[in-house]
């Protein structure tokens, strides 16, 4: 099938050359290096490898409620031949909660596609974490689709460190009194698009996502999330931040759709950055559709950089400039690290 990829002239990909990245080089070798699997529960819970998902849940696989996905990321799932696939059955953990965790390392110098699969089964509740880890290489791409079912409450904790040119693509599919709480921090090299599409289409869905960035070097990150209210009733917070250091560049964009036939909506995107350097580039687009009277909808930007007079009050307390600004940045990240407390300590190291 021939898909119409990305060009200059596309909104969304007017700051980052779509030309940068070649799906038609290797895009089926593999890119997979180590995949290790943790969980918690087990009975009724599946966690593993595509290629044996295929095997075993061909008629999950198949399932496509995520309407509205870019042609890049509809390439992938098409020519993605590994990835993680992720099943919670009916009843899984009894009404407790189900912890699943996945850590993924690439491999070094491949190019290649990762398709990843999530389905949440209603009533259910889940702890997904996932790391991604990259010691370097040409290109990857990858495309995810969650579904959460009615009623389920999902936790989904992403860690993504990308040391080559990726193409990082979400779909999230949200049922009818579902719940989904999304963190995610990104950090790396080179070039990293993502591109994120949630829809909350069954009467009181509710999503709550924070996405954080850490741009240093010549890191060029471009995060585009768009959130589309399809239902009535339902609620989005999409809060957006990043850290720019040296000559790194950071873009958000924030796309909130609201159709006629979701009255009761509230959404609100915000989006802060915090620049560390003068060389450093940071840039907000938000966008808000709405379609109805009956809504409750608003968005919020600042860039700003430190602040000295906390430097000054901190480095009169004995601590160093490197100290001072490193709290401020954490400062700042607080929500990060109480949702996700594993990356204090990354992003101590990163930075």
């Amino acid at each position: 099938m021939n898909y119409n990829l990305p060009s200059t002239q596309d909104e969304l990909w007017r700051r980052t050359r779509p030309d940068r990245f070649d799906p038609n080089q290797s895009m089926t070798s593999s890119v997979v290096g180590d995949l290790r699997i943790d969980t918690s529960p087990s009975k009724g819970v599946h966690v593993l490898p595509l290629a044996d998902a295929r095997a075993h849940f061909p008629l999950l696989l198949k399932q496509s409620s995520v309407q509205e996905i870019p042609n890049f990321a509809r390439l992938i799932e098409e020519r993605g031949n590994e990835g993680v696939f992720v099943f919670v059955e009916p009843g899984a953990g009894n009404g407790e909660e189900v912890r699943i965790r996945f850590d993924l390392s690439l491999t070094q110098g491949s190019h290649g596609a990762l398709r990843n699969f999530v389905v949440v089964s209603p009533d259910t509740r889940v702890r997904l974490v996932e790391t991604v880890e990259d010691p370097g290489g040409e290109q990857a791409f990858a495309s995810t689709r969650v579904l959460v079912g009615r009623g389920a409450k999902l936790e989904y904790l992403r860690s993504w460190n990308l040391n080559r040119k990726a193409y990082w693509h979400s779909g999230i599919h949200l049922n009818e009194g579902a719940t989904a709480q999304v963190t995610t921090f990104a950090r790396g090299s080179g070039i990293s698009k993502i591109e994120e599409v949630a829809e909350l289409a069954g009467d009181g869905a509710d999503l709550d996502e924070l996405f954080v960035d850490e741009a240093k070097g010549r890191f060029h990150i471009d995060a585009g999330m768009t959130v589309r209210h399809l239902a009535p009733n339902t609620r989005s917070r999409l809060k957006v931040r990043g850290v720019v250091r040296d000559k790194g560049y950071s873009l958000h964009h924030g796309n909130i759709k609201v159709i006629r036939e979701a009255p009761g909506s509230d959404t609100y995107f915000s989006s802060r950055h915090l620049l560390l350097s003068r060389k450093g580039r940071a840039d907000v687009i938000p966008k808000l559709e709405i379609d109805i009277d009956d809504v409750k909808a608003g968005h919020g930007a600042t860039v700003g950089s430190v602040d000295p007079e906390a430097i000054f009050y901190l480095m009169s307390r004995g601590l160093t400039k490197e100290d001072s600004e490193g709290l401020y940045v954490e400062g700042f990240l607080t929500e990060l690290f109480q949702r996700f407390p594993e990356m204090e300590g990354e992003s101590r190291r990163e930075g």
